[in-house]
């Protein structure tokens, strides 16, 4: 029997920001953070593999669908646009950080 009133929330950057996988709401300094459903939707990816890198191939198939999976440059786009909203300073990345060949979420390894 599982807790319905326990909800998967990944927390980054101690706390400062929290994604709450079950009610799909982010939080930044305790106060909700307006997602597109694209936002969203690649937000969402990232979380659910809490800190793992993923490939830019996978995030964009996995996030828009396999015809998208070698448009780099419009991932770009929507981390910058992820990064404006989630980062404390987003020219300085420390929530979604990129990797040799894809991004990851900079979790706090007990936040789910």
């Amino acid at each position: 029997m599982t807790d319905s009133s326990r909800h998967r929330i990944i927390k980054c950057a101690g706390g400062i920001v929290e994604i709450d996988l079950d009610d799909a709401l982010v939080v930044k300094n305790g106060l909700p953070v307006s997602l597109t459903r694209n936002e969203w939707n690649l937000a969402e990816v990232l979380a659910l593999r809490e800190g793992d890198a993923i490939p830019y191939s996978e995030l964009l198939a996995s996030t828009w669908g396999p015809e998208f999976q070698q448009d780099y440059p419009y991932l770009r786009v929507w981390i910058s646009r992820l990064r404006e909203k989630l980062e404390p300073v987003p020219s300085e990345p420390r929530i979604v950080v990129s990797t040799s060949d894809g991004y990851r979420l900079n979790v706090d390894r007990a936040s789910s």
